[in-house]
């Protein structure tokens, strides 16, 4: 049981951490982010906000594949 709460805590780091950076590549991929210095106010929280957005969606995302990948491996190794 202690084994399954450390792979799990592991788990949701690394997906923290992934989840990080991919959101820089959500922001590069819609081109919001900026070089300039000398942004507006809204322009700041706005892009504040999809790099939140970002973070969030690749959480779930990355941890909804190890999900997946779980499961088919759980049901391939039941069937052999």
């Amino acid at each position: 049981m202690k084994n399954i709460f450390y792979r799990e805590f592991l788990w949701i780091i690394v997906s923290i951490i992934l989840s990080l950076l991919f959101a820089f590549l959500f922001l590069e991929i819609m081109h919001l982010s900026s070089i300039s210095r000398d942004l507006k106010d809204v322009e700041k929280i706005f892009s504040v906000q999809f790099y939140l957005i970002g973070c969030i969606t690749s959480f779930f995302c990355i941890y909804i594949v190890r999900l997946i990948v779980s499961i088919v491996k759980a049901i391939y190794i039941a069937n052999y």
